[in-house]
């Protein structure tokens, strides 16, 4: 059951952007678990953001694959290797240029079902 303050940290995301309140969220739940080391944070590019939220057909350069299967590798290794199986390759560079913006859409998908699983 998420607390009062992890349920206002999720309506701050919805209002101010995902990426922020993602952000205090982590720092939320180290302080939770008193974990004394800094965890590392995933930062998505502002293009990959943009991409992310945008309802448009993207326009995706390979700088933008690369950042958002970073962003994924950041929260799971695993979820990129996997993302990248799913369009048949094994890294970035092998993606085709015509397969980036589902590409990019499908990583924004894993990056939103991981953040939704942070207090489950």
């Amino acid at each position: 059951m998420l607390s009062t303050e992890q349920i206002r940290y999720i309506s701050k995301a919805v209002a101010t952007g995902i990426v922020e309140a993602i952000t205090e969220l982590s720092r939320l739940q180290d302080e939770r678990e008193e974990i004394t080391q800094p965890t590392p944070q995933v930062v998505v590019e502002p293009a990959v953001q943009k991409e992310c939220t945008s309802n448009e057909t993207p326009q995706v350069t390979y700088e933008q694959v690369r950042a958002v299967t970073i962003a994924v590798a950041k929260i799971s290794k695993d979820k990129a290797v996997a993302g990248l199986a799913r369009f048949g390759a094994k890294n970035a560079k092998e993606l085709k240029e015509d397969q980036w913006a589902p590409y990019v859409k499908y990583m924004c998908e894993v990056m939103d079902n991981a953040e939704s699983r942070v207090f489950t």
